[in-house]
């Protein structure tokens, strides 16, 4: 849907996608390039409340630590009607290790995408792979949760190519075990 916020504040910016290129190398490109202080990334169709961005920037003022900062989040269909809302817990390892349940709705801190070593490669789990990184390079008090509906979402990546979608979820999994020095198979 159409953001009116995004003609209102001159401080945001969007950039589309499309082409050879990964998502993620795009994502890089565009960081080093306008050096944002808060990055969101949003599929075509997908919808942000006005007020999620200061929310989210006054939550990351009172919790100094985080570094990432996701949202409840709903669906919206054809005829802009809401549903199938999603409340999401606190921060917690174990259950992102099982389910995505942060999915994109999330801004992330652009010192800490740095720091994280970038977007990466995994596009099918691109959202995930960060969220874990951020959680590997900083710590579980890293990430934190604004807890309000404010992200409204059209699709799920892993409806597109599920077996793509779980096979680089699970890479980015296993890579974040080995980054801790766990096992994994």
């Amino acid at each position: 849907c159409a953001e009116p916020v995004w003609e209102e504040e001159p401080r945001m910016s969007g950039v589309e996608f499309s082409g050879t290129q990964t998502l993620g190398t795009v994502l890089d490109q565009v960081g080093d390039h306008c050096k944002p202080e808060w990055l969101c990334v949003m599929e075509a169709g997908e919808c942000l409340d006005p007020a999620v961005l200061s929310d989210c920037y006054e939550y990351s003022r009172r919790h100094s630590e985080c570094k990432l900062v996701y949202c409840d989040d709903d669906r919206v269909d054809e005829g802009n009607d809401l549903f199938d809302p999603r409340f999401k817990p606190d921060f917690n390892l174990e259950l992102l290790r099982g389910s995505d349940y942060i999915g994109n709705a999330f801004l992330v801190s652009y010192f800490a995408l740095l720091n994280a070593g970038g977007f990466g490669a995994l596009d099918g789990a691109l959202h995930l792979d960060l969220v874990l990184r951020v959680h590997d390079r900083f710590g579980p008090r890293s990430i934190g949760h604004h807890a309000d509906i404010s992200f409204h979402r059209r699709g799920n990546a892993s409806e597109d190519n599920p077996e793509e979608w779980l096979a680089r979820r699970q890479r980015s999994i296993q890579q974040h075990l080995g980054r801790r020095g766990d096992l994994a198979s």
